[in-house]
């Protein structure tokens, strides 16, 4: 399951427009190391962070955790679509 968060987080970070991990995980007020654990499933983002993802970027735990997009909106999902092609 960590390895699958990891691969949305990442496919989040890009379609947010952030190229550079630094960038996004400074914004969500973590340190680089920490984000790139949870980016490369090698840890489980926090469940105080997914709250801030949700808030900022209009995610929803459904999606984060199990793919379930079907309460996403529609420009976001577009977004993460384009970003997981890319």
């Amino acid at each position: 399951m960590t390895e699958k968060v990891g691969k949305r987080l990442k496919a989040l970070r890009l379609a947010r427009g952030y190229e550079k991990l630094r960038a996004f995980a400074l914004d969500i007020g973590v340190n680089e190391d920490r984000y790139d654990k949870w980016e490369k499933g090698k840890a489980m983002i926090p469940p105080e962070y997914v709250e801030i993802l949700i808030d900022r970027f209009g995610i929803t735990s459904d999606w984060l955790y199990f793919g379930d997009a079907k309460n996403l909106p529609k420009s976001l999902y577009d977004d993460l679509a384009a970003a997981k092609a890319a």
